[in-house]
Order: C-alpha cells, then sequence, then structure tokens
C-alpha cells in the first residue's frame, strides 16, 4: 500500500494529485475493510453496532 503511494507519487510529481489520490485510496480502502468485516462476522455485527447506538435510535 505504501509502494501504491510512492508509484502515484513518483508519476504525478503533484501533491495535490498526490493528496486527491492518497484521499480516494484511503476511502476505497475503508470500504474493503467494512465489506470484509461484514463478511466474515455477518448481519449480527452490523446489528451489535446498531442495538450499540453507533448509527443513532432506530
Amino acid at each position: 500500500m505504501i509502494l501504491f503511494s510512492l508509484v502515484i507519487a513518483i508519476v504525478a510529481r503533484s501533491w495535490k494529485i498526490l493528496l486527491i489520490a492518497a484521499v480516494a485510496f484511503t476511502i476505497v480502502e475503508q470500504i474493503v475493510l467494512f465489506g470484509i468485516a461484514f463478511t466474515i462476522f455477518g448481519p449480527s455485527w452490523k446489528n451489535s453496532i446498531a442495538a450499540s447506538g453507533f448509527f443513532g435510535p432506530d
């Protein structure tokens, strides 16, 4: 993942493009990690978070 950022930095040679790419990569990474966690723990994991009030009252 660090290597991916370095490649972007070398190709872009622009901090604005690097910043946008880093933000986009971070967002995608979070979505992927959430998807993996949801797949592993299933709906019960989501329900336990909802029950704890993390997403507010249902």
